[in-house]
């Protein structure tokens, strides 16, 4: 079982999202990456962030995706020009019948239309084996100050000690946005030291390239996008190779390829579950 996790937009237009033609190209980009995920890195559960509903095609893909509109999309007003935008789930056909959106079950206060500040950020779902269940959550934090308020959120004790879980996620911990407060990165590093996770650290810590699509690569590492999974199933994590990047258990990086397609890395491991 293969799964990834990636960012699709390209922040730094940003300023752009007025523009229709530049949301065309963007649904255009973040198509292809889709069929990428599909076709070329064949996986079978993909954590999204940032996705543009319109880029979404489940028929044509032939795949389950879970999504829900991101609380900065609605505060953009994008369903003026059409370029929602939020946080997903890509699942294969093979486990489309044994998958559940439990979302609200785990995070009730997702479905708090007052709670404006988180809403839309999270997506979890379970996936269903003959004697067991895998959770998956795609997260996505703000870059803003209320990213490490996001974070005690999301990362409660309760949730990070589930057994069979996996947390991919674009979760802007850099040092750009925490905002200059090492209290914030202690907590993001406590919890995970504390908890029932591992980080399947990529070969290359950075993982977003800023500027990547107008030419311009930042020369600092920044790695804003992470793979936790949890110690019941690090064991099953299993060597993988991409871009001709030799790749060894719980590292994994790919950017090469998808390069033109997202100012993120994709990460991904290979998991040997008995299905």
């Amino acid at each position: 079982m293969k799964i990834a996790t990636w960012n699709l937009m390209a922040a730094e237009y940003w300023c752009k999202f007025k523009s229709q033609t530049f949301i065309e190209k963007q649904i255009a980009r973040q198509r292809q990456a889709l069929d990428f995920l599909k076709n070329n890195l064949n996986a079978d559960v993909a954590l999204l962030q940032e996705v543009l509903l319109k880029s979404i095609d489940e028929t044509e893909l032939n795949v389950n995706i879970f999504w829900t509109e991101s609380h900065t999309s609605k505060n953009a007003g994008s369903k003026n020009n059409g370029s929602e935008w939020g946080t997903a789930i890509f699942v294969n056909e093979k486990y489309c019948n044994f998958t559940k959106d439990i979302t609200l079950e785990v995070f009730p206060n997702e479905n708090n239309k007052y709670n404006s500040e988180y809403t839309g950020k999270v997506k979890v779902v379970q996936v269903n084996f003959n004697n067991n269940q895998i959770l998956f959550c795609s997260l996505h934090i703000d870059t803003d100050e209320k990213g490490p308020g996001q974070l005690k959120t999301f990362f409660t004790e309760e949730f990070v000690s589930k057994k069979n879980l996996v947390i991919g996620g674009d979760l802007n911990c850099d040092k750009y946005y925490i905002h200059g407060n090492p209290d914030d990165k202690v907590f993001f590093n406590e919890t995970i030291k504390n908890s029932n996770l591992i980080e399947c650290e990529p070969l290359y810590k950075q993982t977003f390239f800023r500027g990547n699509l107008n030419g311009y690569n930042d020369v600092e590492v920044i790695q804003d996008d992470h793979i936790f999974i949890s110690k019941e199933l690090y064991q099953f994590v299993e060597t993988q190779h991409m871009d001709d990047v030799k790749q060894y258990k719980g590292k994994n990086f790919n950017y090469g390829k998808i390069k033109t397609l997202s100012d993120h890395s994709i990460l991904y491991i290979s998991l040997d579950v008995k299905e």
